[in-house]
């Protein structure tokens, strides 16, 4: 009979969309910034008001936003199981060791 435990760790990493920052860059502001460059520095807060409008903005929106997929945190989070977790980080002796524990406790 095979035993069913099963050990999970958590790993953490950077978030890959927001880099590890939490943060988005609001997608009008990317638009704002691709049509007026550094001009857009130069811009009235009266101008840049219109031109969200004119998108359907009823306020111009903060430049950054929270990351969607890490919701804001920077990191992702996540269950895998510790064989994984040891091949993934080298090919260690430790690793060795374990993947024969694991072969030894499938075959029991």
């Amino acid at each position: 009979m095979k035993n069913k435990t099963q050990y999970i760790i958590i790993k953490q990493s950077p978030c890959p969309k927001c880099n590890g920052t939490g943060v988005l860059q609001h997608p009008a502001w990317k638009i704002y910034w691709d049509q007026f460059g550094e001009d857009g520095c130069r811009r009235t807060s009266e101008e840049d008001r219109i031109w969200f409008s004119e998108r359907g903005y009823r306020e111009i929106p903060p430049e950054e936003q929270p990351c969607f997929t890490c919701n804001g945190v920077g990191i992702i989070r996540e269950n895998i199981n510790l064989r994984d977790a040891l091949k993934e980080i080298d090919g260690s002796d430790l690793w060795n060791i374990v993947d024969a524990a694991y072969d030894n406790l499938e075959a029991s």
